[in-house]
């Protein structure tokens, strides 16, 4: 019997060892930015950024998994302490790890929210629908989409002692609204765009005022404010309609 919890905790320490060199390699590439290297790749509906601490935290539960094993079955034996001592290094490496992660995300947020040429305020852009070319086009950005579902799941997983930053939990909300506003002008921008394979001839001569109209409310508003949005969406709507 006593052979047998032996041999146990020898597997305990293979299977943290395995995690411990898991972690440093993939930590190591994620450091040295190996994109197209390794596990951690972010998908539609999660970002690397993401992703990253998604990872980290499954290691970590493997790792206080077995810890807890260890702890209930060969706690007693002799070289336990060695086993114990491994499992805290490790998770103390993932957490400051996880940690870091975190904290590069939101800088990263920040210096783009500070960047006017490429801002995340959705309020900076002068222009929410413009015609080019003849064909409505809504303004929205991609990045913006991104940070309103990063910024859910990070709150969802923010490390211990650590809190999505205030001001990027405001512009996020504010995303929201913009994002619900340009969805519709999107639909509106859709529909335009196909009205000349949907409509007869003869009723395109009969709409010509009525597109006039419609073409005139773009061009002359610009989008300052989440008030203006509301406004301008609201305008264009009922010329739509």
């Amino acid at each position: 019997m006593e052979g047998e919890r032996l041999s146990l905790l020898g597997k305990y320490k293979e299977r943290v060892e395995r995690i411990e060199e898991e972690f440093n390699r993939q930590s190591q590439m994620v450091l040295e930015d190996e994109d197209e290297a390794g596990e951690i790749q972010g998908s539609r509906n999660i970002s690397k950024a993401v992703m990253k601490i998604v990872w980290s935290r499954q290691l970590a539960n493997k790792a206080k998994m077995t810890s807890s094993q260890a702890k209930q079955i060969v706690s007693d034996l002799k070289d336990y302490p060695e086993l114990e001592t491994s499992i805290r290094r490790t998770l103390e490496n993932i957490e400051y790890f996880e940690q870091e992660q975190f904290d590069a995300w939101e800088q990263e947020v920040t210096e783009l929210m500070q960047n006017r040429e490429n801002p995340l305020r959705p309020e900076m852009n002068e222009q929410l629908l413009e015609m080019v070319d003849g064909e409505l086009v809504v303004y929205f950005s991609e990045r913006l989409v991104l940070l309103i579902r990063e910024t859910r799941q990070m709150i969802d997983m923010e490390p211990a002692g650590r809190k999505v930053s205030r001001q990027i939990v405001e512009i996020v909300d504010n995303s929201k609204k913009y994002y619900k506003n340009a969805m519709k002008l999107k639909q509106i921008a859709n529909f335009y765009n196909n009205m000349s394979a949907q409509i007869v001839e003869s009723q395109q001569r009969m709409l010509v005022q009525e597109a006039m109209q419609f073409e005139d409310v773009i061009n002359r508003w610009k989008v300052k404010s989440q008030r203006s949005i509301e406004t301008y969406v609201h305008q264009v709507c009922a010329c739509y309609q």
